[in-house]
């Protein structure tokens, strides 16, 4: 099977269940992909192993790589009964360079391998395992004028999850989204160490002035004062989800960044989980929490040379 992203040059990564790699199997990706052979294990069962990108990490430390064709990895093997896990390798010529477009198709017509795009799979899942229902609808009059504030709950842990929706949005194109995620600090306590409140500010403003876009809040699980590490606590695949459910329910064609990038998705349906998952990312590297000198503190603030020692192992 070959993931392809979701762009008209978009590259593909060759995948296969971690249960089903073989010898032989392996040693196909190596010879004929020619790209790195890597585990996908999808952002959910990384934060279950405690795995993220460590920001000090030296050459000779391992990091975590997580992205969309990968997580689409993890995803297939899901749905097909093999458990999230994938072993992945990307798609690149005799000369390195990456399999774009026709070439990806005739790999995949060469060595008779089925082709799907992230979007597919992502529709698919959606589709498939709904994970919010819509409870209460609300008028909310903010600084910047009213908004309807549509509640969701989540039907795996009962967390609420809330849109904030400025005009029609149903069947439009190119709706303004902003994705804020809960941060205590930054939201409520209006910390100096992240620019959360002045982002959703800048972002309540641009729709209200527009007349048109969607803000949509994501609760945070752990309910932490988040240290230097939150971010990597956060999980990126299951909120960029939950977003994209929002997305679909609330029936816009298209959305675009209101943060004024031109980063955009063509189709909420299968690619809207796209434009949320860069927007959370771009919060996580954005946002410090408390603060970098809260690390391994504990609560008396003195330094603990076992959490340390064990950090390191």
């Amino acid at each position: 099977m070959v993931v392809v992203r979701d762009r008209p040059d978009g590259d593909g990564v060759l995948v296969l269940a971690a249960g089903q790699a073989t010898t032989a199997a392996v040693a196909f990706m190596i010879r004929e992909a020619r790209g790195v052979v890597s585990l996908s294990i999808g952002a959910r069962r990384e934060q279950e192993l405690g795995l993220h990108v460590d920001s000090k990490a030296t050459e000779r430390e391992v990091t975590i790589s997580i992205d969309a064709a990968r997580e689409a990895a993890a995803d297939l093997a899901r749905l097909a009964g093999c458990g999230p896990v994938a072993v992945t390798c990307a798609l690149r010529d005799e000369d390195g360079l990456l399999l774009r477009g026709a070439a990806l198709r005739e790999f995949c017509r060469k060595h008779r391998l089925a082709h799907v795009s992230v979007g597919d799979v992502v529709g698919h899942s959606l589709r498939l395992a709904p994970e919010v229902e819509r409870i209460v609808v609300a008028s909310m009059p903010t600084r910047f004028g009213t908004f309807d504030a549509v509640g969701y709950r989540s039907l795996e842990d009962d967390l609420d999850y809330v849109a904030l929706v400025k005009g029609d949005v149903t069947g439009a194109v190119d709706v303004a989204l902003h994705v804020q995620l809960e941060c205590l600090p930054g939201q409520v306590f209006r910390s100096r160490n992240c620019g959360c409140q002045r982002r959703l500010a800048r972002a309540t403003e641009s729709i209200a002035r527009s007349g048109a876009g969607i803000i949509i809040h994501l609760p945070r699980p752990d309910r932490g004062l988040y240290t230097e590490t939150w971010s990597a606590g956060y999980d990126v695949g299951a909120g960029a989800a939950i977003g994209a459910q929002i997305l679909r329910d609330l029936g816009p064609i298209s959305v675009v960044s209101a943060s004024g990038s031109d980063h955009q998705s063509p189709d909420v349906g299968a690619r809207g989980r796209e434009v949320v998952e860069t927007s959370i990312r771009r919060q996580l590297l954005d946002c410090d929490g408390l603060g970098r000198r809260t690390r391994a503190s504990g609560r008396s603030g003195r330094r603990d040379p076992v959490a340390e020692a064990v950090a390191h192992v």
